[in-house]
């Protein structure tokens, strides 16, 4: 993965991390909503369905989002946490790296079939980093999902993707 990918990644990892403190949820992550400001750095924006007040333990219903990036429990009728926002990061990370969806599908009834039920194709040349990376933000198991815990954003940025990768980029980076 080129350098300005991982560096990428690890802004949204730290604008989650701002975001998560303060309680707020962001619930549409998708590249379209990460712009790069003048120096470079990537900026999550667009927080038009963000839900305010949501901590650790608190949970919401409301289905919103965009289709190929939402969490499978969005479509499933129960009750969601902040961990939407690690998946969105996950489809993220996937589309960054091999240049496509994770889950794809003729029509929007295909698409959250796939989300809910099947898991995206992981090509061999994806490095032990990458891939465990990404099935660990794409585990359809919310509370197992990295990040859902209460260590959050800490447990992401320890990760090997982050460790063996970028070789200390969180350290340099601030919010």
């Amino acid at each position: 993965m080129a350098q300005g990918k991982l560096f990428y990644s690890a802004c949204i990892v730290l604008g989650l991390q701002f975001l998560h403190d303060r309680n707020i949820t962001h619930r549409d992550l998708k590249l379209e909503n990460v712009l790069l400001d003048r120096d470079g750095y990537a900026k999550i924006t667009d927080f038009g369905i963000s839900k305010e007040g949501m901590s650790f333990t608190d949970r919401s219903q409301t289905q919103c989002g965009t289709l190929p990036y939402m969490a499978p429990e969005m479509f499933t009728q129960y009750p969601y946490t902040r961990s939407v926002d690690w998946w969105g990061l996950g489809v993220c990370i996937y589309l960054m790296r091999l240049s496509q969806m994770p889950f794809t599908g003729d029509d929007a009834d295909e698409i959250i079939h796939n989300i809910v039920y099947e898991e995206p194709i992981y090509p061999p040349s994806l490095t032990p980093e990458i891939y465990k990376i990404i099935t660990q933000l794409l585990t359809k198991t919310p509370y197992r999902r990295l990040g859902s815990d209460k260590n959050g954003a800490e447990d992401v940025k320890k990760s090997d993707f982050f460790e063996v990768s970028c070789l200390g980029i969180l350290i340099s980076l601030h919010v």
